[in-house]
């Protein structure tokens, strides 16, 4: 009943109205107002799954926020991830260098399954949430696909095929870049270069108590010469928060 009432109220907003759920919830608001009404119903529905499955008849914030998220800011030579509770504190929190020297199929998969295994797996607790920063085929619109994005976007579904196999019920889903920045727009210094800015950002929010990091972790952001791609890694995984929390909310309001 609540997904029926919840389906018939979105087939009454205008598209407009439909994008602004979307956005609200990190869900995909372009396209036809059809198309996006079945993005936003799908979404809504898997969410009240995630309840049933727990054996709850009730969707509450605490039934459908998970207890902690996994993020990946994707690359091969700075790959950043962390690990953020639904309470906002830093569990783990790394950019490293894969160090791939051969960028060919059967070199690449043991590097990254070691990666997995050695330093992922062991951060893979009970209802565990997995956002993966979604490549893009092209770069800045151009015809051809540069070696640089071929090699990333084959580390990124080496990364999904080895978490697949390692936690195949643990959910996974792609997020865009693009979406992220969007949503911290207003927060962002805008005099400044699009990767200081995501620095200067998460400095704020470290240093505001946004977020609650142990201080071997501030001091390894602070003295890390990569830290855009940490930036990136936590201001992805507010985004799922912040978006999961939204969706939440709005499919709770029709119990």
């Amino acid at each position: 009943m609540i997904l029926q009432r919840l389906t018939a109220h979105l087939q009454t907003l205008k598209a407009a109205e439909l994008q602004q759920v979307a956005s609200a919830c990190g869900v995909t608001m372009y396209g036809t107002k059809s198309v996006v009404t079945e993005r936003l119903t799908t979404h809504f529905a898997n969410l009240y799954d995630q309840a049933a499955r727990r054996g709850s008849s009730i969707a509450t914030l605490d039934d459908l926020l998970p207890p902690s998220v996994l993020s990946f800011d994707m690359g091969y030579r700075n790959l950043g991830f962390v690990q953020l509770s639904k309470d906002r504190h830093i569990k783990a929190w790394q950019v490293l260098d894969l160090e791939l020297t051969n960028f060919h199929a059967s070199a690449m998969v043991p590097i990254v399954r070691q990666f997995v295994h050695d330093r992922i797996r062991p951060l893979m607790v009970p209802h565990l949430h997995i956002v993966i920063e979604q490549q893009r085929a092209r770069s800045a619109s151009s015809h051809g696909i540069f070696e640089h994005t071929l090699r990333v976007n084959t580390v990124e579904a080496l990364l999904w095929s080895t978490l697949s196999e390692i936690e195949p019920h643990c959910p996974m889903e792609p997020i865009l870049r693009q979406p992220v920045d969007k949503l911290w727009q207003d927060d962002l210094d805008l005099t400044l270069h699009k990767k200081k800015a995501s620095v200067a950002l998460v400095k704020g929010w470290l240093e505001q108590g946004t977020v609650v990091c142990p201080d071997e972790l501030v001091t390894m952001f602070m003295t890390a010469k990569k830290k855009d791609d940490l930036s990136d890694s936590l201001m992805q995984a507010l985004a799922f928060y912040r978006w999961r929390e939204n969706a939440i909310k709005y499919l709770v309001a029709f119990q």
